[in-house]
């Protein structure tokens, strides 16, 4: 199953600093497509050794069936999902919560 790109992707990206240390100061993403809206919002310290990531994440998807033609596989239709979560970075580690 070949995989399909979303009908409407848009990006929004601030940065500033050097290629040593390069900092995203504004990051919006939105995908759109029939029964799916994805947002990410956030910053970042330094893109280079991805330190001081905050980030929120939501999704709304009517369901999980429809993901199928962007995975390139079949994703079983699990019903809708709607996702709330922010994405943080400290030290060397990850922390994904609601």
């Amino acid at each position: 199953m070949p995989a399909d790109v979303p009908s409407a992707v848009e990006l929004k990206v601030l940065s500033a600093g050097s290629l040593d240390k390069l900092a995203i100061t504004d990051l919006l993403a939105t995908v759109k497509d029939s029964g799916l809206e994805v947002n990410l919002s956030g910053t970042a310290d330094n893109v280079i050794d991805l330190s001081g990531v905050t980030a929120q994440l939501t999704a709304k998807i009517d369901d999980t069936a429809s993901l199928s033609r962007f995975a390139g596989k079949e994703v079983p239709a699990l019903g809708s999902l709607n996702l709330n979560s922010n994405l943080s970075s400290a030290d060397e580690s990850y922390r994904l919560d609601d």
